[in-house]
């Protein structure tokens, strides 16, 4: 059974050694603790869509009464790619953890709706009842080592951010989920 995270932030408080209650079912033993580089990716990405991130992004623009599943589907298109936490080298790094950033481990794989790289640890994000839901798995594994789920964040994008946004979206770069390539 896996995990389910009340939140990102709370995610990454527990310990190695303690144990979760799923639904608020009580298990009968402690379970393998999620794994650091999945809660890594998730504490990366959940903020994209928190009202701080939110106001300095495309999503509002491209999505004005997004919900959910139009946050997913924004995630995976150009645009909204163009936003994740990804740090190219030790100073991006650096850089981004002063700024209080997570940075995307590099050893994790982000995949739409569903699970694509049954090899590679991988975070599959989803829209599920209104909520954003990320499941994360290890390689080899068909069951999610956890699964975390949270609501959108109010989206209203600042309005010197909106000709930026108008622009990107005019010259052409897509709002809306691609097609993933193959990872080597």
């Amino acid at each position: 059974m896996p995990h389910l995270a009340l939140t990102a932030m709370a995610q990454s408080k527990l310990s190695s050694a303690s144990c979760i209650l799923p639904l608020g079912l009580v298990l009968g033993s402690c379970q393998s603790p999620p794994d650091s580089d999945l809660l890594a990716a998730n504490a990366a990405l959940a903020p994209l869509s928190q009202n701080r991130i939110l106001s300095q992004s495309c999503f509002a623009v491209a999505y004005p009464n997004g919900v959910a599943a139009d946050f997913v589907r924004y995630l995976f298109s150009d645009l909204g790619s163009a936003e994740w936490p990804v740090a190219f080298g030790e100073g991006d790094v650096e850089q981004m953890e002063a700024m209080g950033q997570v940075p995307l481990p590099p050893n994790v794989v982000i995949s739409a709706h569903e699970r694509q790289y049954p090899d590679r640890k991988e975070l599959v994000i989803t829209a599920v009842a209104g909520l954003i839901q990320v499941r994360g798995y290890l390689p080899q594994e068909t069951e999610p080592n956890f699964v975390d789920e949270w609501e959108l964040g109010t989206a209203s994008t600042s309005p010197e951010v909106v000709p930026l946004c108008e622009s990107n979206i005019d010259m052409g770069l897509g709002i809306d989920l691609e097609p993933q390539p193959p990872m080597p």
